[in-house]
């Protein structure tokens, strides 16, 4: 008998099938842990380079980053949880022999590794889209990079103002050289960011697909009237030995040893109480000879 993760499986068969499922639950888990880790450090990196290359080249990007780091944490607390409840669900079903349950569970995992998938899919693309704005980064040019130089008047339609471009000064095209070299060094970090992502991709989609193929042979195992877990059999009742005697049978009751039989009792003048007379449920009718 081996213990898998607390369980006591008895067939050998059984507990490689149910060490590999668990196992592969809890790989399943902690990589999840480690894509986590670095997709929230992806966001926080891309929102301060897309801040610098804003602030360093005066132009404005057409998506809001501020509100997507806190998306992204709660995406990834969800993605932790969701292989967490996998792992408990299947050590659970393996308890219980629950056919039913290991089938939703064979179900979860492939979903699972369908989404890492596309996610593997969106790294792989955000990798080539990231080594891109560091290139622009890079390669931008400061010299004529637009300087808001204040408003003028422009009453002719309506009466508002219009913001008046000028040409940087050396100094400000320095600092925007640097800004966007700065710029440039933090998208190239968002790409191998990225790259590590989707390399965890592929290792969680591989991942997800074994632990798939294990629920489904475990699921196959019980269809087969095969047990991972036996179940705890009840106390046996107290069994009660008697031997034949010679006017009858030794009535013996638990927890009051006799020494004369009731034959005997009987026999010999003695008196038998009544409820000596009544056989209770827990005394064994004598055997016969």
């Amino acid at each position: 008998m081996s213990k898998v993760f607390g369980l006591q499986i008895e067939d050998p068969r059984l507990v490689r099938i149910a060490r590999r499922l668990l196992y592969a639950q809890g790989c399943v888990f902690a990589l999840s842990m480690a894509y986590g880790v670095v997709q929230i450090a992806l966001q926080f990196v891309l929102r301060h380079a897309v801040i610098e290359a804003e602030s360093s080249s005066g132009e404005e990007s057409e998506r809001s980053f501020m509100g997507s780091s806190s998306l992204s944490i709660m995406q990834t607390l969800v993605s932790l949880g969701i292989p967490f409840t996998l792992f408990i669900f299947a050590r659970a079903a393996l308890q219980g022999n629950n056919s039913d349950w290991l089938m939703l569970v064979t179900i979860a995992d492939a979903c699972g590794a369908c989404c890492s998938c596309l996610a593997m899919i969106s790294s792989s693309a955000s990798v080539i889209f990231y080594q891109f704005l560091a290139k622009w980064s890079g390669d931008y040019d400061c010299s004529s990079a637009p300087v808001n130089g204040g408003a003028v008047p422009y009453a002719q339609d309506g009466g508002y103002n219009q913001t008046q471009h000028r040409a940087p000064t050396p100094a400000e095209v320095a600092t925007c050289k640097q800004g966007m070299a700065d710029a440039s060094g933090l998208f190239h970090l968002l790409g191998r960011l990225a790259l590590v992502a989707t390399i965890f991709g592929v290792l969680d989609v591989l991942l997800c697909g074994f632990a798939a193929s294990k629920a489904s042979e475990a699921n196959t195992a019980l269809k087969q009237d095969l047990v991972f877990v036996v179940p705890p059999q009840p106390a046996p009742l107290q069994e009660l030995c008697t031997q034949p005697a010679g006017m009858g049978g030794t009535v013996m009751v638990v927890g009051h040893p006799v020494t004369m039989s009731l034959d005997a009792r009987m026999h010999a003048g003695h008196a038998v109480p009544q409820a000596a007379l009544t056989l209770p449920a827990a005394v064994v009718r004598p055997q016969a000879e």
